[in-house]
């Protein structure tokens, strides 16, 4: 997965903030192609083709953009942008998930069954990692390179998921 240079996103990311559409539109090209293929990832479904994948992560992704321009004047620290547009999708892509499967939807997570609502009411990266993890069966190393992080971070959120899921229980 490519990296966006941070520099030039945070320069960009502060110039938007200004009132400058063409830095919105900068920010446009220099991440819509890691945004799509994240958003084709959190939507793969073995059962539809891959048009139907297609589709959707490209009506995600119009909601996530028009986000993007409405309120990157909150973002705080414009060094933040990559994990927060990176939020966005998921968030934009868990609506799709939850249109298609439904709040109920059972999830083998952790030695326990879940579902889809419990999963998305941990902390976000916890049900980020979570459902990519048990939902859409990804390898650790597979959502680390996805989520710019070690093995070893995703693995701990796991974890806490885990610990968060089981608290349910009683």
């Amino acid at each position: 997965m490519e990296r966006l240079d941070p520099v030039y996103l945070s320069d960009l990311v502060v110039k938007a903030q200004g009132g400058s559409s063409n830095a919105c539109a900068e920010l446009y090209g220099a991440s819509v192609q890691q945004q799509y293929g994240y958003a084709c990832r959190c939507l793969l479904d073995e059962n539809a083709g891959k048009e139907t994948t297609k589709d959707a992560a490209r009506e995600a992704l119009k909601e996530v953009y028009m986000q993007m321009i409405h309120n990157i004047r909150s973002l705080q620290s414009p060094a933040l942008f990559t994990a927060w547009l990176s939020s966005l999708t998921f968030r934009a892509c868990l609506e799709k998930m939850e249109d298609a499967a439904g709040e109920d939807t059972p999830v083998q997570a952790g030695g326990g069954t879940w579902t889809l609502r419990q999963i998305l009411n941990l902390p976000l990266t916890e049900s980020q990692v979570t459902l990519m993890r048990y939902y859409q069966k990804l390898k650790t190393q597979y959502i680390a390179d996805l989520l710019n992080m070690s093995g070893s971070s995703v693995r701990r959120y796991l974890r806490s998921a885990q610990e968060h899921l089981k608290r349910l229980e009683f």
